[in-house]
């Protein structure tokens, strides 16, 4: 993978970020696929492409794959904590995401590491 390839694969995965709390807010920044399901956003589509494609075999790439899973199915409890108003739940797991969403750029990172060493 070039050095591009790892720019846009977290290029994608921020762009979702920035219009994820929008989305919860009620915005129509995302479609509820691509904020619920982790096959549907742009990065899921990149990662079970070319992602997967070319570096499948790397243990950093099946870390990714699971924290990106987990995250999106935080974000449909999150949705979940906020029909039942449930505010503080939903911070509590908004935090989580948070955290998932820089553990995932921090894999890349590594992983770009790895595959441009």
């Amino acid at each position: 993978m070039s050095k591009i390839d790892f720019s846009r694969a977290r290029t994608l995965h921020r762009s979702w970020r920035t219009k994820l709390k929008p989305f919860i807010n009620g915005e129509k920044t995302l479609t509820p696929e691509a904020a619920f399901y982790h096959e549907s956003c742009e990065f899921g589509q990149w990662l079970y492409s070319e992602g997967m494609l070319k570096y499948g075999r790397n243990p950093q790439m099946r870390k990714i794959e699971k924290t990106h899973a987990r995250l999106h199915t935080r974000v449909r409890e999150l949705m979940e904590m906020k029909k039942a108003a449930n505010n503080f739940g939903a911070e509590r797991v908004m935090e989580k995401i948070e955290e998932m969403s820089e553990e995932i750029i921090q894999l890349l990172d590594e992983l770009e590491k790895e595959e441009t060493a």
